[in-house]
């Protein structure tokens, strides 16, 4: 029997720790067809068992990443999906030629979603203060992305959200903590709120590494929200027209947009 640890430490196929040694240092992939490698994984190839993983590892990592939101836990949920198909081929079972990757994707989608149950106690609190249908089941994507938008956003928002949301406190009673005025305070609560509804809008789309395709992501979602002006609005056009990948991420923002609530003003400027 190979041993599933030995294939997970071995140069070959120890998994990225980041998203740049994924992207920036491609592995070298294997020409053997993937029926071929089933085989030989099968029979206790472990080199056949890693170039067959990691032929589909970018894709792993990015649904990872997209379902659980931190790269640390995207690591490992990596890992754990790593083995989970290690176990299966080893035990004879597992995908025909033709469908590793979806395969592969379906373990990793499976494992993310395991991991997010563990930590379901969030789910209805996030997903609730995005003021969007409520969904029936924590598999819900919807869900799996509201969480993945709280957790993008600065702690000083979470905890205002958790405050307010969670513990039902008002604006007045939790000033004092805050060190703001009542006014101040339920602007910023305000503030966090619209924040949480932009970062469920990128949740929506891959990331881009491009910084610039990145940029104009955020202004998508401050556009959508009518938190950006004309000028903004603008340059989003000129720069989807001449980047087709963007003009989708565009479109899936907007049909998300319309799960949520129309923007409301926010008039404090106290910093938040």
């Amino acid at each position: 029997m190979v041993s599933i640890s030995g294939v997970i430490d071995s140069p070959t196929t120890s998994p990225p720790a980041t998203a740049a040694s994924a992207e920036g240092q491609p592995r070298e992939r294997s020409a053997r067809p993937d029926a071929e490698l089933i085989e030989q994984a099968r029979a206790g190839d472990r080199q056949a068992l890693a170039s067959l993983w990691c032929r589909y590892d970018q894709d792993t990592l990015a649904i990872a990443r997209r379902i659980v939101g931190s790269p640390v836990d995207a690591d490992d949920v990596y890992q754990e999906a790593a083995l989970r198909f290690f176990t299966v081929l080893l035990s004879g079972n597992g995908p025909r030629p033709g469908s590793v990757r979806g395969y592969v994707l379906t373990i990793v989608r499976h494992v993310a979603l395991d991991r997010l149950k563990r930590e379901s106690r969030e789910v209805p609190t996030v997903y609730e203060e995005l003021d969007a249908p409520v969904a029936s089941s924590i598999d819900d994507p919807s869900r799996v992305l509201a969480v993945n938008a709280f957790r993008q956003l600065p702690t000083r928002w979470q905890h205002v959200i958790d405050a307010t949301v969670v513990k039902g406190l008002s604006p007045h009673e939790l000033a004092s903590a805050l060190e703001l005025s009542d006014n101040g305070t339920a602007a910023l609560a305000l503030r966090a709120r619209e924040g949480l509804r932009q970062a469920y809008l990128l949740a929506h789309v891959q990331p881009s590494v491009n910084s610039v395709c990145s940029r104009i992501m955020v202004k998508m979602a401050q556009s959508l929200r009518g938190r950006a002006g004309k000028r903004a609005a603008e340059l989003i056009q000129r720069h989807v027209r001449l980047h087709p990948a963007c003009a989708q991420r565009y479109e899936a923002m907007r049909q998300a947009n319309f799960e949520l609530p129309p923007p409301r003003s926010i008039r404090s400027r106290q910093p938040g």
